[in-house]
């Protein structure tokens, strides 16, 4: 006879679990997948790929012949389970469903018998949301509201949500009550959204952090929209609004390196136009969206449109007088970022044809970790566009390309362009390693985690590319060793393919530009740096050039723009041996630099683009 008692408590865990799910009356494909699921519901990852059938034991104990001793060694599980999903086909093939019915929630092949919120057509904010997050609002028998992630990981961070965070999410906020969360296949996601995103009336409703030059609905607001489009008319990287003593703001552009008050357009604001912008940007930018007295230093982020272009904006907002006081006096920073179109080249940049040679060579490389590094504003996001374009131009779509950038700059068609935040960079980088990638491209490495994760793709069969805040490709490797656990310092040494520096300095008008010889204290300078160096470098060419400070009409003050210099230390099995060595000599590493930035700098003052003061020190 069978046994009653077993078939009872399988039914409850049927019932529990479809109940989960949202479901009160489920049908029977919802039951069929529920059976499935509870298979794998609270095993570890093997075992639930076993029990679905998606691999054997037998392959497992093929592939644990070459299973590393430090992921046998290992007390943390997903890197068991990364290992297992990057080198077993039936793990890596199935991983998001695996991990998803064996944490217990429902997977959507198909929408039905779901069905999709009117949210989704009819309130643009909401279909925005899920648009930035890769998922659907659903509902369950027109009662139950379900959010469908098109990621598992993503799924899992937005159920942990914190406090703040919950309250701050519009989703939450509006349909949080009894709401299921579930994960479904990525091109139903992504077909649903461009099928509810046809029949919404986007000039209804703007996105919370977008301003649209056109919809600006006052006067302080339509101000800031002519600052914006005056900065971008002039290629300008940064805005600068500072408040005055009576109240009142000024208005910096930085151009060509330098600050300085725009030559048209609004230079300053009233105190009571002052007062509107920056309640208006920490608002817009998220910095203080319940728009409460300021007392510590925000950042923020939002993007203006104006009908010719999109530009990201990275907002810091540092209040410049104690609480207490009647008077709000908040210094603002914008960061533009304008987004472009189209495939970039080395040398549209004008780099160094010593430095595009051996960067193409490299680009060459199936596997390695490239970093280029510089400081903040020195192009580097730019240069690695150009890398990509590079890849593109030689390989075509023979080979897979993902970028993981905070924002996008440039949509370049030939690869696959992931938007998040740089907080979220591990959590997109353990995806991506599923995602079958050839080159992968980093947007900075900030933190520990991504650091290891980039080590990883590149020691595991990838061409990573990334950037990191650093004067020189030594102080690029130092920087990129202080976030790797010192047991990985040799896999770091390993991964390395090439690091690259990088600065900008400013070129000089052809047309204004005037030469003459080089003065006895730029000489004595030039000399001082080499010796205090020690390095070996050119004289001074017997003429050079200076820029006219007025100008024509050809430029701005002189000058004409920006140029990349950049040094190159390739690392070569001498470099590698030297970086893992107990105690780094990093005076030897840097002898091995192919060209150093003072040699890549000299060759433009001997061209007569730069001036002297240009040169790197």
């Amino acid at each position: 006879m069978p046994n009653t008692d077993s078939a009872q408590t399988a039914d409850q865990r049927l019932n529990a679990l479809t109940h989960r799910w949202g479901w009160r009356r489920p049908n029977e494909a919802v039951l069929k997948a529920a059976r499935t699921a509870l298979l794998a519901q609270g095993k570890d990852l093997l075992p639930a790929a076993i029990a679905l059938g998606y691999t054997t034991l037998e392959e497992f104990d093929t592939w644990r012949k070459n299973m590393p001793e430090e992921i046998r060694r290992t007390d943390d599980p997903r890197q068991i389970d990364d290992w297992l999903a990057e080198h077993m086909e039936g793990i890596r093939s199935h991983r998001q469903r695996i991990d998803t019915w064996r944490n217990g929630y429902q997977y959507f092949d198909s929408l039905s018998p779901a069905t999709l919120h009117p949210a989704m057509s009819e309130q643009a904010d909401i279909h925005d949301y899920c648009q930035r997050g890769a998922c659907l609002l659903c509902q369950i028998e027109k009662q139950r509201n379900l959010l469908i992630f098109s990621e598992f990981e993503t799924l899992w961070a937005f159920g942990r949500m914190g406090r703040e965070e919950r309250l701050s999410d519009p989703i939450r906020q509006r349909f949080g009550k009894g709401l299921v969360l579930a994960c479904g296949e990525p091109a139903l996601i992504r077909n649903q959204l461009n099928k509810s995103g046809d029949t919404i009336d986007v000039t209804a409703v703007e996105g919370n952090d977008v301003f649209h030059a056109m919809r600006a609905k006052t006067e302080a607001q339509q101000i800031l929209a002519r600052i914006l489009e005056n900065a971008a008319a002039q290629e300008t990287t940064d805005v600068g609004i500072v408040p005055q003593e009576d109240g009142s703001g000024r208005v910096y552009f930085r151009e060509n390196q330098d600050l300085a008050v725009p030559g048209k357009g609004v230079t300053t604001l009233t105190r009571d136009d002052l007062g509107e912008i920056t309640r208006f940007l920490t608002s817009v930018s998220g910095a203080n969206p319940d728009s409460v007295r300021t007392r510590d230093p925000k950042d923020g982020q939002f993007t203006f449109r104006d009908g010719k272009q999109e530009i990201f904006l990275r907002c810091s907002f540092i209040p410049l007088v104690p609480p207490g006081l009647d008077q709000e006096r908040i210094s603002i920073s914008l960061r533009l970022l304008p987004k472009k179109r189209g495939l970039l080249l080395l040398k549209d940049l004008n780099i160094d044809s010593q430095v595009e040679e051996e960067i193409i060579n490299v680009l060459s490389y199936s596997q390695g970790l490239i970093v280029l590094a510089g400081a903040t504003n020195s192009g580097k996001s730019t240069t690695i566009t150009a890398f990509m374009g590079e890849h593109l131009k030689r390989y075509g779509i023979a080979k897979k390309r993902i970028s993981l950038e905070d924002p996008i700059e440039r949509n370049i068609e030939g690869i696959i362009q992931i938007n998040a935040a740089s907080e979220a960079f591990p959590r997109y980088m353990r995806a991506l390693l599923r995602h079958d990638p050839d080159v992968i491209w980093v947007g900075e490495i900030r933190d520990e985690d991504t650091a290891e994760i980039c080590v990883k793709a590149a020691i595991s069969g990838h061409l990573v590319l990334s950037t990191v805040h650093a004067t020189d490709t030594v102080m690029a490797y130092r920087a990129i060793a202080s976030r790797v656990d010192a047991s990985r310092l040799f896999d770091l040494s390993e991964s390395l393919a090439m690091l690259i520096g990088q600065r900008l300095v400013k070129t000089v008008c052809p047309h204004c530009s005037e030469k003459r010889p080089p003065s006895q204290r730029e000489i004595d300078d030039i000399a001082f740096y080499l010796r205090m160096e020690g390095i070996a470098g050119d004289a001074l060419p017997e003429e050079v050039v200076e820029a006219n400070p007025h100008g024509c009409e050809h430029c701005k003050r002189g000058y004409r723009g920006l140029a990349p210099v950049n040094e190159i230390l390739p690392a070569s099995r001498q470099v590698k041996a030297l970086l893992s060595a107990a105690v780094p000599d990093h005076k030897e590493i840097g002898k091995h630099r192919t060209i150093t930035m003072f040699e890549s700098a000299m060759r433009l003052v001997r061209a007569g683009r730069i001036e002297v003061s240009g040169i790197p020190r």
